[in-house]
């Protein structure tokens, strides 16, 4: 299951690259708004809460602009147990990872700055160790995939001090898998891992993204 997603992930970002690259210079001439043709980014918010549950995304992504309407960005994320519920002692040892990219289409303002609408492809992957929850010498592991193909509007702030503030929404597919393997013991937390309220009953979804940054 994991690498059927992968595939799924690595096609579609190369559609996304191939489309993109063939047509920006007609989006857009090659100049860009002003010097900095660079974001780089993070959402502090998705190290509270992250849609892989029980965990934590350190996210950073870096956004590059081609011409003065369209932009590329990549991003890479490393999960890790949430700091809240490691607080309350209701976390569980995660660790995994995300990798994400896309296009942007600036049709108001110039890139970076303003409205856009454009793919964007992310795929995650995370291991849940659920032992401290456990009285026994055994293990459960769990393992969440998370494949998203997502096409979204957003607008894009950028600061007289270089400061950016990148907010989005829009609609998308998603293909979520769980497994699991036991070594007997009980198994409290797979009927939330792995349940349909965790997943949805569609494979659609709706997107919100929020990013802060810095431009150079």
């Amino acid at each position: 299951m994991i690498f059927f997603s992968i595939k799924h992930f690595i096609i579609s970002l190369s559609l996304v690259f191939f489309t993109t690259s063939v047509f920006p210079q007609s989006l857009g001439d090659d100049t860009v708004n002003n010097e900095s043709k660079n974001i780089i980014k993070f959402n502090p918010l998705a190290i509270i809460f992250s849609p892989p549950i029980f965990t934590s995304e350190y996210r950073v992504i870096l956004e590059h602009s081609v011409n003065n309407k369209s932009s590329f960005f990549a991003g890479a994320s490393f999960l890790s147990r949430n700091p809240i519920l490691w607080a309350l002692e209701l976390d569980l040892p995660a660790t995994g990872y995300r990798i994400q990219g896309g296009y942007k289409f600036y049709y108001k303002g110039n890139a970076p700055k303003g409205s856009y609408i454009g793919p964007f492809v992310s795929f995650a992957n995370v291991f849940v160790n659920q032992d401290r929850f456990t009285n026994s010498d055994g293990n459960y592991l769990h393992n969440l995939s998370f494949f998203n193909l997502d096409f979204i509007y957003g607008h894009q702030f950028v600061f007289k001090n270089n400061l950016t503030f990148d907010i989005a929404t829009g609609l998308g597919y998603k293909k979520n898998n769980y497994s699991g393997t036991q070594n007997k013991i009980s198994n409290p937390f797979e009927n939330i891992l792995s349940s349909s309220a965790y997943y949805a009953f569609t494979n659609i979804k709706l997107v919100c993204n929020l990013n802060l940054g810095y431009k150079f």
